[in-house]
């Protein structure tokens, strides 16, 4: 059984909460913030999930949360989850794969851990394993968040050049570009047709003023 550690990041409307028979405030931040600070009077205003995931298998266990302010400190995280993955290992669990979206926090945590991935720059992905040099453990953007972006670059007008080995030697496909004119097409292909080929691309789909969640 080969996991998955995942680390969501979600906000919270009412992070604070009094209670008369602790005589303390509830809700204050428990990671620093980015730049290292933990100031005492600071209430979180997020929540940091940690889980642990099947990647063939479908299972899914949280393992560790966190109050966080509107930032939060990398070094931290980096070391929270080095921890998860060996306490993972104490119990012969092995995690292969880091899964996070693609938020600036998220970044600076890649980074710490050597991933790299730019457009100037050859894209590193994995570093070596905090339990096993032998190892390299991945890092791996969340799916959803992913296509938000390729999205957003498409209705935009901007365009994708694949590789020439994914191009020709693996898929033999027809040309390299990828574009949102094709797209757009089949918009208006299935717009004046009652048999439509794709039911739920509708024109906001490929509309880049329209924000979709």
């Amino acid at each position: 059984m080969t996991p998955k550690s995942s680390k969501t990041h979600w906000s919270m409307s009412n992070p604070s909460q009094s209670t008369l028979r602790m005589g303390t405030v509830l809700g204050a931040t428990t990671i620093p913030l980015a730049d290292g600070a933990l100031p005492p009077d600071c209430l979180a205003t997020h929540g940091l999930v940690f889980m642990l995931g099947g990647i063939t298998t479908r299972w899914k266990q949280t393992v560790a949360y966190h109050l966080t302010g509107n930032s939060f400190h990398a070094k931290t995280v980096k070391d929270i989850i080095i921890v998860i993955i060996k306490a993972c290992a104490a119990i012969y669990l092995k995690v292969d794969v880091v899964v996070t979206d693609m938020g600036g926090g998220n970044q600076a945590v890649w980074k710490l851990f050597g991933i790299i991935v730019g457009k100037h720059s050859k894209p590193k992905t994995s570093c070596p394993h905090p339990c096993d040099a032998s190892r390299q453990l991945l890092f791996i953007a969340d799916v959803p968040h992913l296509l938000k972006n390729l999205r957003s670059h498409l209705t935009k007008g901007r365009k994708i050049y694949l590789p020439e080995e994914v191009v020709k030697k693996k898929n033999n496909l027809p040309e390299n570009e990828i574009s949102i004119e094709p797209i757009k097409k089949l918009v208006e292909i299935d717009s004046n047709t009652k048999l439509m080929l794709a039911p739920h691309l509708k024109p906001f789909s490929v509309d880049s003023a329209i924000m979709i969640k």
